[in-house]
């Protein structure tokens, strides 16, 4: 247990009715008892853990801090695995301050971000794994990122990598096998091998998590791509059912990148009103002319709104025929001022752009809005295909992904020494502990300390 004793607001600054600010450390209870008094005129030294006690806390002067409630968590039932204290007073940025710097005053330190969190661990109240899981749920901006983190927080990808790790066991008892039965010509060889194939295949089925964790994380970026005066602003506040974006006949009137997020379906959408694409010596337009190129490469999803009434330069053209070529696979097509379309030819339309055929194309009509709800189906149907299932167990970041793959290479490498006609069982051993090792730097069970304070220092205070 820690002898240090740490102190943080474990609420949100900000207006409300009430804070939690939070203590542990072994002897919080002692520390607290020199400036409160409870209402029963019980020492809190005395009081039963878990319960929760009216009281008092008190400056050095003996004048009244403010009225409080005490929540008691004697080690090793609480969420650091050490003696903790939640006190939940009024929610006056100054009446907290004046708590902590209080306590402080007496022995306590502020807590870094996640220490907290970083001590459960410790504690092994929880893995790293798990640590990870309740930063992502704390940041969730997706009901479907709040479910995949509640699920990994309880373990769901912790059980994952045990299982991976007891497979490997497994195999690495295989190889110790071959050295003892080496003159009974007894050979575990297809064993191993048919093992490290389930294995990858366990580990890739993780990997092929990520882009989809990554999707649920971030939210979903759709960015509108067209001509001045093509109805993208039209078209942006129809999607959002707001007016967010400046609608006018003027030709360039957006001249940066106007973003508006929504909640939708579980996912939390991020739509981006881009300036439209001309010829221009204006220093601002062409400014927001590249960062509409920007955007393309940086949305899950374009949709390209092709303006079918007015004149198009030969650079215009090029421009659609250029975008929907390098994104046809995140693109969604749309014909916009449709109300102003006559004797119009989809055929020709997509010989003329060098459209597939089986590509779909759909139209707006800027006036009435007409065709929004069609294109909210299509983004829609996009997230489906990229198989985004709400019981995602857990969610992949860039730590899991750097060691999952280095997994995943020693795993290959032992398959390709399983190949040669003469194997070598103490290579194939080691390549296992190897995968083994990597394995427990993803569980945390034998992370260095700079990548645990890496993983921490995205915490908040008081977490």
């Amino acid at each position: 247990m820690n002898l240090d004793t740490i102190i943080a607001q474990s609420t949100p600054t900000g207006s409300g009715a009430i804070a939690i600010i939070r203590l542990s450390g072994e002897n919080v209870r002692k520390l607290i008892s020199l400036t409160s008094k409870l209402s029963s005129n019980k020492s809190i030294l005395d009081v039963s853990t878990h319960t929760i006690n009216h009281g008092f806390i008190f400056n050095e002067k003996d004048e009244i801090l403010d009225e409080v409630l005490f929540l008691i968590m004697d080690a090793p039932r609480s969420f650091t695995g050490e003696n903790t204290i939640e006190i939940t007073c009024h929610n006056n940025q100054f009446v907290i301050e004046s708590i902590i710097n209080r306590f402080c005053f007496l022995g306590a330190r502020l807590a870094r971000r996640g220490e907290f969190t970083s001590r459960a661990v410790e504690n092994k109240k929880i893995d790293i794994l798990q640590a990870e899981a309740i930063n992502e749920l704390i940041h969730a901006n997706s009901e479907n990122a709040v479910r995949a983190s509640l699920s990994q927080l309880k373990g769901s990808l912790s059980n994952e990598i045990s299982f991976i790790d007891e497979s490997l066991c497994t195999a690495a008892a295989w190889c110790q096998a071959n050295f003892e039965f080496l003159d009974e010509e007894r050979d575990f060889k297809y064993e191993i091998i048919k093992r490290i194939d389930s294995i990858i295949n366990n580990v890739d089925n993780i990997l092929n998590k990520y882009n989809i964790s990554e999707l649920i994380k971030k939210g979903i970026k759709v960015s509108i791509l067209g001509t001045v005066n093509a109805g993208k602003s039209s078209l942006f506040n129809s999607l959002i059912d707001k007016s967010r974006a400046i609608v006018t006949n003027i030709p360039g009137t957006t001249r940066d990148v106007i973003e508006y997020s929504i909640f939708k379906n579980g996912f939390n959408w991020t739509f981006a009103d881009t300036a439209g694409i001309r010829e221009t010596n204006d220093v601002i337009e062409k400014e927001g002319i590249k960062r509409s190129f920007e955007e393309s490469e940086n949305s899950d999803i374009i949709i390209l709104l092709y303006d079918e009434v007015e004149n198009k330069t030969e650079d215009i053209i090029n421009f659609y025929k250029e975008i929907y070529k390098k994104y046809n696979n995140k693109t969604i097509l749309v014909v916009g001022k449709n109300d102003k379309l006559f004797n119009f030819d989809l055929n020709k339309f997509k010989s003329f752009y060098e459209i597939e055929d089986e590509d779909k194309v759909y139209f707006f009509s800027n006036s009435n809005k007409d065709g929004s709800d069609s294109i909210w189906d299509e983004l829609l149907l996009r997230i489906n295909k990229e198989n985004l299932n709400i019981k995602l167990p857990y969610i992949i970041n860039k730590r899991h992904l750097s060691v999952l793959k280095s997994v995943k290479n020693n795993l290959e490498n032992i398959n390709k020494n399983l190949k040669n006609e003469i194997v070598h069982y103490e290579i194939i051993l080691m390549l296992i502990h190897e995968a083994q090792s990597n394995l427990t730097d993803m569980s945390g069970r034998s992370i260095s300390e700079a990548s645990m304070n890496k993983v921490f220092s995205e915490f908040c205070i008081g977490k």
